[in-house]
Order: structure tokens, then C-alpha cells, then sequence
């Protein structure tokens, strides 16, 4: 049960994390046009440099954490490799 926890956990928190994601490459895409002087555009009092850092550690933990889902899903990943490959 514990290992169930603990699998349910991080897909949550993957989720989250993949939602902040798509969300601030959306207003970096949206309200940070380029080649109109990002360094001086503001959005919701954040400049650019704060919503490419928020994208980036957002973009980077959700990548981590798809690792340890996929790490946590091991041994189902090597079973079903196995039975397809017996198949052929």
C-alpha cells in the first residue's frame, strides 16, 4: 500500500508541475513577444527573467519527476518489453 502512496503522490504532483509549465510557457509565449525588448515588459509584476526562471525549475522538476515515475514503474516497463518481445 505504502508503494501505491507513493506512486499516487508524485503522478499528483507531476501533474501540478506540468500544469505550471504549460502555463508559464504560455505567457512567456503570449505577453513576451520576441524582438520587442523583453527586458522592459512586466506581466502580473513579474518581469521576464522571473517567468523564463519559474518555466525553467517548473520544466526541469517535472522532467524529474517523470524519471521517478518511470523508475517507480520498473518492473511493469520490463514485463511488458518482455511479453511483446515474446510475441514476435
Amino acid at each position: 500500500m505504502r508503494y501505491a502512496k507513493i506512486n499516487a503522490w508524485v503522478d499528483l504532483i507531476a501533474f501540478f508541475v506540468a500544469l505550471a509549465s504549460i502555463v508559464t510557457g504560455y505567457v512567456l509565449k503570449i505577453n513576451f513577444p520576441l524582438g520587442l525588448g523583453r527586458g522592459s515588459i512586466d506581466f502580473l509584476s513579474l518581469s521576464y527573467q522571473s517567468w523564463y526562471q519559474f518555466h525553467f525549475i517548473t520544466s526541469t522538476l517535472f522532467a524529474i519527476l517523470i524519471a521517478v515515475h518511470l523508475i517507480l514503474h520498473y518492473r511493469w516497463i520490463k514485463n511488458m518489453c518482455s511479453r511483446l518481445m515474446s510475441k514476435k
